[in-house]
């Protein structure tokens, strides 16, 4: 490296790298083997995606056009459900769903803002908002930082399963959910915790605020950053429907969202996995085994 203020990596120091001589015909079986792992990965990724499409897909044809399953499992409006005029959303909404501020359904609360020069006796994982840019649905628990702080610091800002992440710059408005999460997860100030009142409501009100997301970048403020803060969530009205719709509701999501989690796992496995096999092939520590009528196959010497 060479750099008064900066290390910096020359081109001429990459012209001379040395690499290993390997036969091109077993450079093709490394490839192979690599290639299988990362096209898992790949089809993981597809699946997940489709997922995350279905799950939204449900939310709107139940909660925006109003075709969720009624009694007798035909779509509520197309089958002439019975709607209401609501006055403050200036549109009919289904008979007995209501209309309220969005705060009577849980509590906002911004993140902890940290010195990170002050001693702690207390581990804890950070969800930064880097960590909600880097998915769309779930904040990655393997991708978070640790620090060290006060263990009332620490206690005050835990992550728990009721709670939905909100972006509050960076990226103001982005919304995410924490699926599976570390003992002692915290959130930084650059984020809102909205914690629902009733763990029934939480995926819907997740995607309500989701679908909200171009809303609040709109009204947000900020000098440098545009910035959410609670006022301006705490402002919408929301339409919420009745419990037992809710519920069920979560059912249909709830499994598509594990099926999406258990995904993930599998490819941060994997990831690991093929990063591990690729120095090891090629420093000749496990060896691609040559067997012609069966698939190919990893040995460790």
């Amino acid at each position: 490296m060479s750099g008064s203020v900066q290390n910096q990596l020359p081109i001429w120091v990459m012209q001379y790298i040395k690499l290993p001589k390997i036969d091109i015909n077993y450079q093709h079986k490394i490839s192979n083997v690599l290639s299988a792992i990362d096209s898992k990965i790949e089809l993981n990724n597809e699946t997940n995606a489709e997922l995350e499409v279905m799950a939204k897909t449900i939310f709107d044809y139940w909660f925006v056009q109003f075709d969720f399953p009624d009694e007798n499992g035909k779509p509520y409006k197309s089958s002439g459900g019975k709607m209401i005029w609501n006055e403050e959303m200036k549109r009919k909404l289904p008979e007995l769903w209501e209309v309220n501020k969005i705060n009577k359904y849980g509590d906002f609360k911004n993140g902890i803002n940290y010195d990170p020069s002050l001693e702690g006796d207390t581990d804890a994982k950070i969800i930064n908002v880097r960590n909600i840019s880097s998915g769309t649905l779930f904040v990655s628990q393997y991708e978070l930082d640790t620090i060290t702080l006060k263990k009332e610091n620490v206690d005050n800002y835990l992550v728990t399963g009721n709670d939905i992440l909100i972006a509050r710059s960076g990226i103001p408005g982005a919304t995410r959910l924490m699926f599976e999460y570390a003992e002692n997860t915290i959130y930084c100030g650059f984020i809102i915790r909205f914690q629902v009142n009733t763990l029934a409501n939480k995926y819907y009100l997740f995607y309500f605020l989701k679908g909200m997301e171009k809303n609040t970048t709109s009204k947000s403020g900020g000098t440098i950053l545009s910035n959410v803060n609670q006022d301006t969530l705490k402002r919408m009205d929301v339409v919420m429907p009745d419990n037992e719709l809710l519920i069920k509701f979560n059912e249909v999501v709830s499994s598509i969202f594990k099926i999406v989690n258990n995904n993930n796992k599998e490819n941060k496995y994997l990831s690991e996995l093929r990063d591990w096999l690729l120095p090891m092939l090629m420093n000749d520590q496990v060896q691609v085994a040559d067997f012609t009528k069966e698939p190919t196959k990893v040995v460790v010497n």
